[in-house]
């Protein structure tokens, strides 16, 4: 799976969660994971994830 990928499946997790009148602070949070992800330089997939946690943003 590649970040794009990723970063949709985010963007629509935060979509659905608003429309089912979650936590707004929440459903931000998964936004912008989702732009975070999108413009990472490296795919995620390549990357150890413990590494992961440490991506502001994401982690």
């Amino acid at each position: 799976m590649n970040n794009s990928s990723i970063a949709s499946q985010f963007s629509m997790l935060a979509k659905l969660m608003e429309l089912h009148g979650e936590n707004s602070f929440r459903t931000k949070n998964y936004s912008i994971a989702a732009f975070n992800i999108e413009k990472l330089p490296v795919e995620l997939s390549d990357l150890d994830p413990g590494d992961i946690y440490a991506i502001k943003g994401i982690g």
